[in-house]
């Protein structure tokens, strides 16, 4: 959302903000709180690039691996985030804190 919001101040040259109660971003995507198990995410970068995932083990859990993996920085690590940032010499971030839910499968078992 943040990204669509700065593409769209810079075409437009003006400046969107949120407010509550009618909070465009709502629209768009849905909080990281709750118990949600098996959803689909994303993460932006700071190189304006995107990580989408999937997770069975609730979301707050994988954020917890994804910020290890990209602390950790193992040269053989298989966490594609982890690859994207090592590629990038270490000039991009991924910011768990930004990650949001495109959707999410309430009727996992």
């Amino acid at each position: 959302m943040e990204v669509l919001k700065r593409r769209l101040e810079k075409k437009l040259k003006i400046k969107l903000f949120f407010s509550y109660p009618y909070k465009l971003q709502s629209q768009f995507n849905q909080s990281l709180k709750g118990p949600s198990k098996s959803v689909i995410y994303q993460i932006p970068c700071s190189c304006k690039e995107t990580y989408v995932g999937q997770t069975k083990v609730g979301i707050d859990n994988r954020m917890k691996q994804h910020s290890k993996a990209i602390n950790d920085n193992e040269n053989n690590s298989n966490s594609e985030m982890v690859k994207h940032f090592q590629e990038k010499k270490f000039q991009c971030l991924f910011d768990t804190n930004d990650a949001f839910i495109i959707e999410e499968e309430k009727d996992y078992w």
